[in-house]
């Protein structure tokens, strides 16, 4: 496996980065859709542009109070049609949209799955998944199955997943600062524990001495954390991916997210981007996205940039900090 190896600064280890942590333009990038951890999909990155431009709801009242995503579905009444529930967020216009014409514009993989030339183009589970097609008794009707899933997935991709986000149980106890006085700066950072902090952490081997990485490298032990500190969720048993899972080196500087309420999760460097290990978003494939996600979204609205800040901690390059492609950033373009 090909590992790039990117500098750091104040004389900290390098971020040693696997091919499929790398840019999809770098000639080195690659995954392995079998073998690797899952590619970030197209329409997560511009989902997050999405995000991104619209910036955090107007105010509370825009979130669901009583949402039951598995309760729910395309054949319901919008849950913002309630007279209790503000107008639906700016946000999840742009998302809806985003879904819909993501899905138009991949109908071409389908009608031409024998092509290699076009199936480069496709997001890396649709091309494995239609690369399989061809070698089953009927590919033909192997394709159609695969366009069904595809097109309940984007169908659901609201109801079960955005929705759920969007509730002030949920979305509402990270960004209410945010939404409250919608000024750059606030709602993360500073001393507050009541608001999210992004900070620079050096991931160390779960059976590495803490003191003695410290004083290797010369940072503060509070910002030297063991991997296998983040295996599991502090409130449940419920397991989580760790770097090494990706393929990323230890010892690593990458951020962390700290929220209200002492839960803390790493952004792991994957697919142009960076993925949050959290629960929520792991459990289940289908999920593009988690609060998490879409409040660095809104952070990044407030730095006019796709990389989140360090609030305090370590110094992590700028690779670790990138949370969307810049690529999608550049190109994509929300509309309501």
């Amino acid at each position: 496996m090909a590992i790039r190896e990117i500098p750091t600064s104040q004389g900290l280890p390098p971020l040693r980065l696997p091919a499929g942590a790398l840019s999809s333009q770098d000639r080195e990038h690659s995954i392995d859709p079998v073998q690797d951890q899952p590619a970030i999909e197209p329409i997560e990155h511009k989902l997050r542009v999405d995000f991104m431009q619209a910036g955090p709801p107007d105010n509370l009242k825009q979130l669901l109070d009583s949402y039951v995503h598995y309760q729910s579905g395309p054949g319901d009444e919008d849950p913002w049609s309630e007279a209790s529930v503000g107008e639906k967020p700016l946000a999840l216009q742009y998302a809806e949209t985003t879904i819909e014409k993501q899905w138009e514009s991949e109908q071409r993989f389908f009608e031409n799955f024998e092509s290699d030339d076009v199936l480069a183009d496709a997001p890396a589970y649709l091309a494995n998944a239609l690369r399989e097609c061809r070698s089953k008794s009927n590919p033909e009707q192997a394709v159609q199955q695969e366009r069904e899933n595809r097109a309940k997935w984007y169908r659901l991709m609201p109801w079960k997943n955005l929705y759920a986000v969007f509730k002030r149980s949920t979305l509402g106890d990270l960004s209410r600062p945010l939404i409250q006085n919608p000024t750059p700066g606030a709602g993360y950072g500073g001393s507050n524990s009541s608001e999210t902090r992004y900070v620079g952490v050096l991931v160390i081997p779960s059976d590495a001495n803490v003191d003695t990485v410290a004083d290797e490298y010369g940072v503060n032990p509070t910002y030297v954390r063991r991997e296998s500190e983040f295996e599991t969720h502090h409130s449940s048993s419920a397991e989580m991916p760790v770097p090494s899972d990706y393929g990323i080196e230890l010892p690593a500087p990458l951020l962390l997210g700290d929220y209200p309420g002492q839960s803390e999760y790493l952004f792991i460097p994957w697919s142009s981007g960076l993925v949050c290990q959290g629960p929520f978003k792991q459990e289940h494939a289908y999920r593009v996205t988690c609060k998490h996600e879409v409040f660095a979204s809104f952070v990044l609205r407030e730095e006019g940039s796709v990389f989140l800040p360090v609030d305090e901690g370590i110094s992590v390059p700028a690779r670790a900090r990138r949370f969307i492609d810049p690529q999608v950033a550049v190109n994509h373009s929300p509309e309501q």
